[in-house]
This record gives structure tokens, C-alpha cells and sequence, in this order.
């Protein structure tokens, strides 16, 4: 009887085994295909910094960009500065020319240890985080060895990029972007307790009255927004 016993205790330790072990590659697998590009489409893809300037890159691509603003964020004698450019572009080779281009331009006006520029699709987002892409040039590519160099010494100044690869499908038309930056500026307005927070619901119902439309239509639009923003 011992033994009759001992072997089904041997039988179910070794099915329980094989289960685990195809539960675990399964979900290796599984996760394989959760991680590939071509499924995560709104990823932020991270580069190695590069000292290659994009501007100077032999590809035949030409899209429209905008310099909105120019910001200094200096402390003390480290000069650093924030662009941001509108675009009708969110391709990576697009982006990163622009960016060469928009920091070649930047170096016959200022003299700078760290420069960083966001993209975005409409003027409308700027101030509500980069919906396109970021691309720092800075000592060895990194914003925060700005202080290590002295202003306007470029000889170990490196290209980084961190480029959204985005899913069109959440791309806003103008007139939704335009109800994104009201919704902004509604808050702003209607938030004037200091001791109680405005909701969100009611900023969505004030900005659908502005545009005769339902509070529904308006947070779909922020949804869509939030989506686009990944």
C-alpha cells in the first residue's frame, strides 16, 4: 500500500512539473510577443547618443516644422535651452533632421552647454508633455553633464533621441486639439478653491457648452488625447 501510495505522490509531482514548466513558456512567449515593435505602437523609443549630426545624414526627407518658443533654463554660468517645434511629421528619420537642423541653426545664435528640443503635432499641446519626440544634444548626450563643459565647447556634444512611435488611429484633428487646449485653459479658470479641486467633469461640461456639444464628445476627445500622448 506504501508504495501504491508513493508512486502516485511520484506521478503527481511530475505532472505538476510538466504544467509548470509549459505555463512557463507560455508566458515567455507570450511576453516575447507583447515587447515586439510591431505590436507596442505608441513605445517611446530610446537611442544611444550619437555624435553623427542628423542634418548631415544622406537621407532625402523634407517635412514642414515651426520653431514655437525658445526657452533658457540656465543656472548660473551653464546655458541650457528648451526649443519647441511643431511638425506635420512623427517620422524618426524626419525628426531626427529637423533636430540637427533646428540645433546647427540654434549654435549661430547662442552659445550653450545643453539644448533640448520637444516635438509636437500641434501648437496646441505645448506645456502638456512632447507628443512626438525629445531629442537632447548635450555632453555625451546627457542633459544633466551639461555642467561639465564650458559653454559653447561642442567637441563631446552627442545627439540622443527618445522618439513616440505612435498609432495614427489616435491622431487629433485640429478642432479636437484646439478642445484639448480649452479644457486646459477651463481648468486653469474654473479651479479657484484653493482648498477643494475643480472636476474634471465640470471643466467637460463648461467646454461643451463653448462648442455646442455634449460633455460625452468632449471626454472622448481627452481620451483619444491621453492615447495619443503614450
Amino acid at each position: 500500500m506504501i508504495n501504491i501510495i508513493e508512486e502516485v505522490k511520484m506521478k503527481r509531482t511530475t505532472l505538476i512539473i510538466i504544467i509548470v514548466c509549459t505555463l512557463v513558456i507560455i508566458g515567455f512567449q507570450s511576453c516575447e510577443k507583447t515587447t515586439s515593435p510591431t505590436t507596442q505602437k505608441s513605445a517611446v523609443k530610446e537611442e544611444a547618443a550619437s555624435t553623427r549630426t542628423p542634418a548631415q545624414e544622406k537621407i532625402d526627407v523634407s517635412h514642414d516644422y515651426k520653431i514655437v518658443k525658445t526657452e533658457e533654463i540656465s543656472f548660473g554660468n551653464v546655458k541650457r535651452y528648451q526649443i519647441d517645434v511643431v511638425t506635420d511629421s512623427s517620422d524618426g528619420l524626419a525628426l531626427k533632421q529637423i533636430s540637427g537642423k533646428v540645433i546647427e541653426e540654434f549654435k549661430t545664435k547662442k552659445r550653450f552647454n545643453a539644448v533640448v528640443v520637444f516635438f509636437y503635432d500641434y501648437e496646441e499641446f505645448i506645456g502638456h508633455g512632447y507628443t512626438l519626440a525629445k531629442t537632447t544634444y548635450a555632453p555625451y548626450g546627457k542633459w544633466e553633464n551639461a555642467m561639465d563643459v564650458s559653454t559653447g565647447d561642442y567637441k563631446n556634444m552627442e545627439f540622443s533621441f527618445e522618439i513616440k512611435q505612435k498609432n495614427l488611429e489616435y491622431k487629433l484633428t485640429p478642432d479636437e486639439a484646439t478642445i484639448v487646449k480649452q479644457w486646459y485653459e477651463a481648468y486653469t479658470l474654473l479651479d479657484t478653491n484653493p482648498n477643494e479641486l475643480v472636476e474634471d467633469k465640470t471643466v467637460s461640461a463648461y467646454v461643451a457648452k463653448q462648442n455646442n456639444i455634449s460633455s460625452d464628445q468632449v471626454n472622448e476627445i481627452l481620451n483619444k488625447w491621453l492615447m495619443w500622448q503614450i
